[in-house]
């Protein structure tokens, strides 16, 4: 519940829904951090093999 209110509402509506105090407290162990990331090996290739 608290990464879906993250996601659409924001943290603090995530922290006052479930009643912290603390946005430290709801972010660190309620919200579930984001794993998708961008590719961006055509970069890192063109850095190290020179392509």
């Amino acid at each position: 519940m608290a990464t879906l209110l993250d996601r659409e509402l924001g943290g603090t509506a995530a922290r006052d829904q479930l009643g912290h105090s603390s946005q430290t407290v709801t972010d660190d162990h309620y919200i579930e951090r984001n794993r998708s990331i961008e590719d961006h090996s055509d970069i890192l290739r063109v850095m190290y093999i020179g392509e």
